[in-house]
């Protein structure tokens, strides 16, 4: 990861940078979904806190236990160190979602229309912070204009590939909010849609 400067042990990189702004982003644009559908600033504010921090344990432990789970085992200190790696989209979008579950039974608020609101949201941060990524794709059989030199090798830029579909799931859920026939409609798309785009990207 390029790391942009450092205050003492406190290191700040790239990547980290933008996963921030993502959240930023993907929060203030739940927010003001969330008020024009009757549900306060406060809510969304406890709900985005309460899916980022599952989000990220989730992620690290779905890392830990599919990726390598011996190392950790075997070194349960470098657990801890998440910046140095080591978090599965996979494993935080699925505690995310039960976090999600639990904060909409305990505030009796319905889960579907948060989760519209939360599969607008997403893609937005999600394209925002993979901007930060430089985990580079496959080399490229036919060289394209847009392939990455790296390591001397001309490769898949994959996540560009990635943000710019992201920003595409993004804009087609926000507009088709306006004309969808059931609460957790956007939600369903969403489900369906991010595994697509990840095999896509996986694919290159």
């Amino acid at each position: 990861m390029k790391e942009l400067f450092s205050f003492g042990p406190i290191h700040i990189y790239f990547f980290g940078l933008m996963i921030a702004i993502g959240i930023i982003a993907g929060g203030a644009f739940a927010i003001k979904q969330g008020k024009k559908r009757g549900i306060d600033e406060d809510s969304i504010l406890n709900l985005i806190i309460l899916v980022v921090i599952s989000g990220i344990v989730g992620a690290r432990l779905f890392y830990i236990v599919f990726y390598n789970p011996s190392f950790y085992f075997s070194n349960p200190s470098e657990i801890i160190k998440i910046d140095e790696g080591g978090l599965s989209i996979h494993g935080g979008i699925f505690a995310a979602i039960i976090a999600g579950y639990i904060y909409s039974v305990k505030s009796k608020l319905s889960f579907f229309k948060l989760a519209d609101i939360a599969a607008m949201a997403l893609p937005l941060a999600q394209g925002i912070g993979r901007v930060g990524c430089d985990v580079f794709g496959k080399p490229m059989i036919n060289i394209m204009p847009w392939g990455i030199l790296n390591n001397g090798q001309v490769v898949h830029p994959a996540q560009v590939y990635e943000f710019i579909l992201d920003y595409i799931l993004f804009v087609f859920l926000w507009r088709r909010s306006f004309r969808k026939k059931f609460e957790g409609e956007l939600f369903v798309i969403y489900l369906v849609a991010f595994p697509i785009i990840r095999g896509i990207v996986e694919f290159f």
